[in-house]
């Protein structure tokens, strides 16, 4: 049975969907935003929630990664834009890497460094939106239900606080990238301003991330500072090895299934060999009943051999009488006997 106080498995890059499960596990699904959604199920925050009922507003202005979130997210409402103070338009520059697109930015600066790098850089013309103007009738009207804003802009984390609208909307946990991408340089300080300015308190810094809980609930910060423990959170595995875990249950299964099947292969060959058995002894029953018929009919040769040798020397025997003196002398007397016993045959 699965233990809902804890993830079993963490989907998220940087275990933040953990670290949230504990303020959320005990709380009916609600609402969310994702300000740099990328991916429905790779390195997602919000993907566990979703899981589990939650859904919000996924905001990705990469016209790939939004077209793979709408594939994947029904109840959520994906917005393919960039989020900033205001709408307006920008130009997002779209970082390719092996790992992906994750980098992409709409600042320039950070795009000429990762040109600089040697990453090659795509230029796309995006929409920009405030997060205020999308969260509007939605379910983030509610602060007992609009749960944690998720904030990874690639250096545009300011910008979209400002446009969040955080005196109306006001989620319980904000979730901040604050590192610079490669350096991993601070570079929470404007963004830490406003979310201050806006009645938040710090609850955490992870690394990578800085945690902000809304101050009328400053006690979630106390759920939120201990790091990632099996005490808290259990023994939740990243979602790489949960997929290496699948695929050792996928093989296990084909191994049950080679070895029913060796069963039953072993089965049939015992009964193979227990068939064979009795055909072998049908042949040696065979060979010794030939070798007998082989002896009989030797012998019967055998015979046949000596019946006509006799013959022969019986013929031989009687030409020798024939052509005898005494039997052309006595020919007359055996030639009157005839007559007489034809004559007389009662004699």
């Amino acid at each position: 049975m699965r233990d809902d106080r804890h993830l079993d498995v963490s989907w998220a890059q940087h275990w933040e969907d953990v670290r949230l499960w504990r303020v959320l596990h005990d709380r009916a699904p609600g609402f969310y935003a994702d300000v740099g959604a990328m991916d429905d199920v790779e390195d997602s925050v919000t993907h566990a929630f979703y899981e589990r009922g939650w859904s919000g507003i996924d905001v990705e202005p990469n016209p790939d990664c939004a077209s793979r979130l709408r594939a994947g997210r029904d109840r959520d409402v994906i917005v393919e834009a960039a989020a900033g103070r205001s709408p307006g338009r920008a130009t997002l520059h779209v970082v390719r890497t092996q790992e992906g697109t994750g980098l992409s930015t709409v600042m320039d600066e950070l795009a000429a460094q990762h040109a600089a790098a040697g990453r090659r850089i795509e230029d796309v013309e995006v929409d920009v939106v405030a997060v205020a103007d999308l969260l509007r009738g939605t379910a983030a009207e509610d602060p007992a239900r609009y749960h944690f804003l998720k904030v990874d802009a690639e250096g545009a984390e300011a910008d979209v606080l400002a446009g969040s609208g955080l005196d109306r909307y006001r989620p319980l946990v904000v979730v901040l990238e604050a590192r610079t991408p490669d350096v991993g340089a601070p570079a929470f300080e404007p963004s830490e301003a406003i979310l201050f300015e806006a009645g938040y308190v710090f609850a955490a810094d992870d690394g990578l991330n800085r945690w902000y809980v809304r101050s009328e609930d400053r006690a979630v910060a106390e759920l939120l500072a201990p790091e990632i423990n099996p005490l808290t959170d259990g023994y939740p595995r990243k979602r790489v090895f949960a997929d290496v875990l699948a695929l050792a249950d996928r093989l296990e299964d084909r191994l049950k299934e080679s070895e029913r099947r060796l069963v039953e292969i072993s089965a049939g060959y015992e009964e193979a060999l227990a068939r064979l058995a009795v055909l072998s002894a049908e042949h040696e029953e065979a060979l010794a009943r030939v070798a007998v018929l082989s002896a009989e009919h030797e012998e019967a040769l055998a015979r046949v051999d000596a019946l006509q040798g006799w013959a022969s020397a019986l013929e031989m025997q009687v030409d020798r009488m024939v052509s005898s003196l005494s039997w052309r002398i006595t020919s007359p007397f055996r030639v009157a006997g005839r007559a007489v016993a034809r004559r007389w045959p009662f004699g």
